[in-house]
C-alpha cells in the first residue's frame, strides 16, 4: 500500500477497530489473510474472493488498503477542475496526444517528485504491445465516463511513476522506466473500461473480477486500474517469491492494482507504490520487510506503520520519501554488489515489465555493464543469440530489436522487433535478397555481428 499519512505504531489497529488482522493461515508458501481492512484507515484485505479472481491466490501476499493521506476524505466528491488543479496537469488533451509518431517526447503536466521540474521521458521500445507491460485502465460505471476530461490528469500520473522509477535508479547507477502499453508518440495508452458500478465498491476481488470479464486477464501485463470512485486509496496483489528468476511476478501471472480518485495524485505516489507491490515488492525475506510487504527503514516510498507491529526506524533521509528502497538494500537496485542480498534474491529492477534505458554512471563513479549478449550463432538460416544482465542472470521477455548493415552500407537498419524467450534467447529468421551483418539490440546493449550471405535455392 502507498504512503500517504503516516500511522503510529498500533494506530492502524485501533482505527480498524482492532480487527485489522482477524487472524493468519499458514500455509505451505505464504500467509492467508482472512481479514477485512477498513477504506479509510487501510489494512490487510480478506483473501476470501481471491480464489475466483486471481490464478494461484494460496501463492499472494498479503493484499493490503493504502490508508487515506492526511487530509484526503472518501465523502467529498472529486469535481474534474480539483482533480485537474491538485494534479498540476496544464496541458490540454490534445497537446498531450499529439506527439510525432518518431519521437519520445516528455509527458505534459507537473513532476510529483519537487526535485524535477519536468518528467522524464518514457521508454519507447519495441512495438509498445509486445513482450511484458503495464496496461493502464480508466474505469468507471457505465454511462458515467469522463475520459477525455480526466486524460490528463491520468497521464501525469502514469509520467510519475516513471519519475519514481528514473529517480530511485540513478542512485545505483541505472535507469529505468515502465514498459507501459504505449502508442506510435511512445505515450502510454489509457484504456476507457465501462464496469458495472457494483465493481467500484469497496470489494477490490469484484473489480478484478470485472475487468477480466471484459478480457483483461493476460500474463504478459499488469492492469493498473484508475477508478473513478472514491471508496479507497489504493490496493495491489503481489506474490509471495523470492526466487532471483522465473519469478510469479514476473509474467506467471496477470496483476491487478486499483486507486480511486483521492490517491490519484499527492506528495507520495501512490500509483508508484501499488506498481511495486505488483512487480514483487517486498518480499518478505527482505532484511528490512514487514510481515504485511512494506519496510520498516524510513524513509521509502514503500515503508510505514502498515499494522504489522514492525516498528519503523529511520535510516534515510526525508529526501528519500518519494523514492524507492533505503539503502536499496530490499526490493530495487539496479546493480546489486556481489553476493548481496537482492544479488541472490528477487530484485524489483530486474523485472521484465522495466526497461534498462541508456547506463549512467554508478556510484564509484564508473559505468555499469548493465548486460550482455552471447556470441550470435546462426543454424539452419536462425540467427540467435543470448541476453543477460551484470549479475548473470537471464532477461527473459524483453523488447529486442533486429538490426542489419547490408553489404556496402555503412549504417545500421532495424528490421523487426521481438522479444527475448524465457530463457533470454531471441531468435530470428531474417529474410534477405541480400548478404550483410546481423545483429541484436536491447535497451542499448547491441550483440556481436553475425555476416549472413543470401540464401540459395535450389531449382
Amino acid at each position: 500500500m502507498s504512503r500517504g499519512a503516516r500511522l503510529r505504531p498500533g494506530l492502524g489497529a485501533a482505527l480498524a477497530g482492532g480487527a485489522l488482522v482477524a487472524g493468519l493461515v499458514a500455509g505451505p508458501t505464504s500467509a492467508q489473510v482472512v481479514s477485512a481492512g477498513a477504506p479509510r484507515a487501510g489494512g490487510v484485505v480478506s483473501l476470501a474472493g481471491a480464489a475466483g479472481a486471481v490464478p494461484d491466490p494460496g501463492r499472494l501476499g498479503p493484499v493490503h488498503l493504502d490508508p487515506l493521506p492526511a487530509g484526503v476524505s472518501l465523502d467529498v466528491p472529486d469535481r474534474t477542475g480539483t482533480l485537474l488543479a491538485r494534479s498540476g496537469a496544464r496541458a490540454s488533451v490534445a497537446h498531450a496526444l499529439a506527439v510525432a509518431a518518431d519521437s519520445v517526447t516528455r509527458p505534459a503536466g507537473t513532476p510529483g517528485i519537487a526535485s524535477l521540474s519536468e518528467h522524464v521521458r518514457p521508454s519507447c521500445s519495441g512495438s509498445g504491445t509486445d513482450g511484458h507491460r503495464v496496461q493502464v485502465l480508466y474505469l468507471h460505471a457505465a454511462g458515467t465516463s469522463r475520459y477525455r476530461q480526466v486524460l490528463p490528469v491520468l497521464r501525469n500520473e502514469v509520467a510519475n511513476v516513471d519519475d519514481v522509477f528514473a529517480l530511485s535508479a540513478r542512485q545505483t547507477g541505472g535507469e529505468r522506466r515502465v514498459r507501459w502499453v504505449h502508442d506510435a508518440g511512445c505515450l502510454p495508452v489509457v484504456g476507457d473500461v465501462a464496469v458495472p458500478a457494483r465493481a467500484l465498491g469497496t470489494d477490490f476481488w469484484a473489480t478484478v473480477a470485472a475487468v477480466k470479464a471484459r478480457g483483461f486477464t493476460s500474463p504478459a501485463r499488469k492492469y493498473f486500474m484508475f477508478a473513478d470512485a472514491a471508496k479507497i486509496c489504493g490496493i495491489g496483489t503481489v506474490y509471495d517469491d523470492p526466487s532471483p528468476t522465473h519469478n510469479l511476478n514476473d509474467g506467471r501471472y496477470p496483476s491487478y492494482a486499483r486507486v480511486d480518485t483521492p490517491c490519484w495524485s499527492g506528495a507520495h505516489s501512490t500509483p508508484a507504490h501499488e506498481l511495486t507491490h505488483m512487480l514483487g515488492g517486498v518480499q518478505p525475506n527482505a532484511p528490512h520487510a514487514t510481515r504485511f510487504e512494506h519496510c520498516w527503514d524510513e524513509s521509502d516510498l514503500m515503508c510505514y506503520d502498515d499494522g504489522s507491529g514492525a516498528r519503523l526506524r529511520q535510516v534515510c533521509p526525508a529526501s528519500q520519501e518519494q523514492l524507492l528502497d533505503c539503502h536499496h538494500d530490499d526490493y530495487f537496485d539496479t546493480d546489486p554488489p556481489r553476493g548481496s542480498f537482492l544479488a541472490r534474491s528477487w530484485d524489483t529492477a530486474r523485472s521484465s515489465f522495466l526497461d534498462d534505458e541508456a547506463p549512467r554512471a554508478d556510484r564509484s563513479g564508473t559505468v555499469p555493464r548493465r548486460g550482455s549478449w552471447t556470441r550470435p550463432r546462426v543454424r539452419d538460416g536462425v540467427l540467435s543469440a543470448a541476453l543477460t544482465d551484470a549479475s548473470g542472470h537471464v532477461l527473459a521477455r524483453r523488447a529486442v530489436a533486429v538490426q542489419a548493415r547490408w553489404r556496402g552500407a555503412g549504417t545500421w537498419a532495424t528490421l523487426s522487433h521481438l522479444t527475448t524467450d524465457g530463457a533470454g534467447v531471441a531468435r530470428t529468421r531474417p529474410a534477405r535478397a541480400r548478404a550483410g551483418w546481423f545483429r541484436f539490440a536491447s535497451s542499448g546493449v547491441t550483440s556481436r555481428a553475425a555476416y549472413l550471405k543470401v540464401p540459395v535455392r535450389l531449382r
